[in-house]
């Protein structure tokens, strides 16, 4: 006997929703190699995770870039994936990209990439990739996108591109 996969509901997420997102992100990427070099060894703690928690609802802010976020919630109401899209106006070049933390100069406890975070590592990573971006574009404004973590089912992957693009164009 074989058992349906749960109905996946997806929606716009709420700026309450944030730091169930960030949890989520966290879980999703603790194990990665990638994750342990960038964010070290205290990447799963709670001043962490409600920082990223933080950088999420300041890049949905007007103004400057313009991120928006859908959720997948499955049929118990627990929040398994979601996915945010970015607009970067051309107006805004500098180093902050709102998604994923800003490069902070100084002790490791002060910036937004967490405590005990590699920022060079961080910096050279993300700052650099967007500056490529914006170079690439030919300053023109651009969209970026993130998904966490792999959607269950290609349908409600494509549902969930759908349903954030729709959002980030409202």
């Amino acid at each position: 006997m074989s058992s349906s996969p749960s109905k996946i509901t997806v929606s716009p997420a709420l700026p309450t929703e944030f730091l169930s997102l960030s949890r989520l992100e966290n879980r999703v990427f603790y194990n990665e190699p990638f994750s342990a070099v960038a964010y070290g060894p205290d990447r799963d703690s709670e001043e962490n995770i409600a920082k990223r928690a933080a950088i999420f609802s300041k890049a949905a802010e007007p103004g400057g870039q313009r991120w928006r976020y859908a959720k997948a919630v499955n049929g118990t109401g627990e929040i398994v994936g979601f996915a945010g899209w970015g607009f970067v106006p051309a107006s805004k070049k500098k180093n902050d990209d709102g998604a994923k933390g800003e490069a902070v100069k100084g002790k490791d406890e002060g910036n937004s990439w967490g405590t005990g975070a590699n920022i060079k590592f961080c910096e050279d990573t993300f700052v650099v990739a967007d500056q490529y971006m914006v170079g690439s574009c030919g300053g023109r404004d651009y969209a970026s996108q993130l998904s966490q973590p792999h959607p269950q089912e290609i349908d409600e992957g494509a549902n969930m591109s759908r349903t954030g693009h729709d959002s980030c164009l409202a």
